[in-house]
């Protein structure tokens, strides 16, 4: 199955999925029934994604590549939903100054960033996160909620980094030997884990920079108007979150 194809008939149903039982265990009523809610929910997903891999294996005598990623990306959305949003790295030296204008003011600060620490970061990520920020408190989230729920953004910053990685072994012309270990490698990466619970402007660089790389391969491989216009995109939104990309 070409990449494309995957991507168009599974991620988005799969990136959909889980952001629907992130609410779902994200948003308690009462403790006992949060904790509750949260356990049933780990186990079913688990049971499920055990019955799928075994009834694959069955049918076709191998996982797929998209099983696999699913399978980093269930680990990835248990450890972000588990771990609290001061759990990883987080930027809450600069979260508040930037979210907090943002929302109220409907602007950036307009004093000098480099008079402030952690305020020299470029602001595409702040304000991506203040407009995600905004629309929770909207929907009426406690502010703790608010926070909670900014890991859900990094989540699938990190899930959609793993795609493009993905992406990229495809464009490499790995073996499907070599590409199915670094598959699995990827997957269950702790590192991904990690930054999909931390509330810096990392895990968003990290994607964009990826984006970059792949069109860059892209653009090596067939050199369009298309590729290389995407890689300066890359390139420009990545330096826009953080100017080391």
């Amino acid at each position: 199955m070409k990449f494309e194809n995957l991507k168009k008939n599974h991620y988005l149903p799969t990136i959909l999925l889980f952001i629907v039982v992130w609410f779902m265990v994200s948003n308690p009523l009462t403790a006992p029934v949060f904790e509750a809610r949260k356990a049933v929910c780990y186990v079913v997903l688990l049971v499920a994604y055990v019955a799928m891999l075994l009834f694959q294996y069955h049918i076709k005598g191998k996982i797929s590549d998209y099983s696999i990623l699913l399978g980093g990306f269930l680990f990835q959305f248990i450890f972000v939903t588990v771990t609290g949003y001061l759990v990883c790295t987080h930027d809450m030296g600069t979260f508040p100054g930037f979210d907090t204008d943002y929302i109220s003011a409907g602007h950036l600060p307009d004093f000098n960033p480099m008079s402030v620490w952690g305020f020299y970061h470029p602001p595409l990520h702040f304000i991506v996160s203040a407009i995600w920020l905004k629309l929770n408190v909207v929907l009426g989230f406690s502010e703790a909620m608010c926070l909670e729920n900014l890991q859900l953004l990094m989540f699938l910053y990190s899930m959609l980094s793993v795609c493009v990685l993905y992406s990229i072994l495809k464009e490499l012309g790995f073996s499907d030997g070599r590409k199915r270990m670094w598959i699995l490698f990827i997957s269950f990466f702790p590192f991904f884990f990690y930054n999909a619970g931390s509330l810096t402007n990392d895990t968003l660089s990290i994607l964009l920079a990826l984006v970059a790389v792949l069109y860059t391969i892209k653009w090596y491989h067939n050199q369009t108007f298309k590729n290389i216009i995407i890689l300066a995109f890359a390139i420009g939104l990545g330096m826009m979150t953080k100017l080391t990309v």
